[in-house]
């Protein structure tokens, strides 16, 4: 299938949704995908659609996929603030090497931390 009408398939699967037929919208989406899985715009586009049904599992998959076939187009701030509805420069990620320090600072093994802030700005 042609980029255009890829892209147009992909509109009009957006349409549906705002307009409250999501189960047509995923339907055009599982159609697009059976033949066109290697592309951005639809990965995109598809876990975006999971992302505002509530379906993080999936969207999350989806999301990870698309770094994993196109790592270099993925800017990580940018994906993180889409999956959360968020602005990106709200967003800071940050690599620690432990210093040399132990099995992890050895390059032995790896460690993963997350942190996140929440607070209310309307009080």
């Amino acid at each position: 299938m042609k980029k255009i009408d890829l892209l147009k398939k992909i509109e009009e699967a957006k349409i549906k949704q705002k307009a409250g037929n999501s189960l047509e919208a995923n339907q055009i989406f599982q159609v697009l995908l059976k033949s066109n899985n290697d592309s951005f715009d639809l990965l995109y586009a598809y876990g975006l659609f999971c992302r505002d049904l509530k379906n993080f599992n999936l969207a999350k998959r989806v999301f990870l996929n698309l770094i994993n076939k196109f790592p270099s187009s993925i800017n990580s701030y940018i994906l993180l603030a889409e999956i959360l509805k968020i602005e990106p420069d709200l967003i800071s990620i940050k690599g620690k090497t432990s210093d040399g320090l132990g099995y992890i600072g050895s390059n032995k093994g790896i460690m993963t931390t997350a942190s996140i802030i929440i607070y209310n700005n309307e009080s």
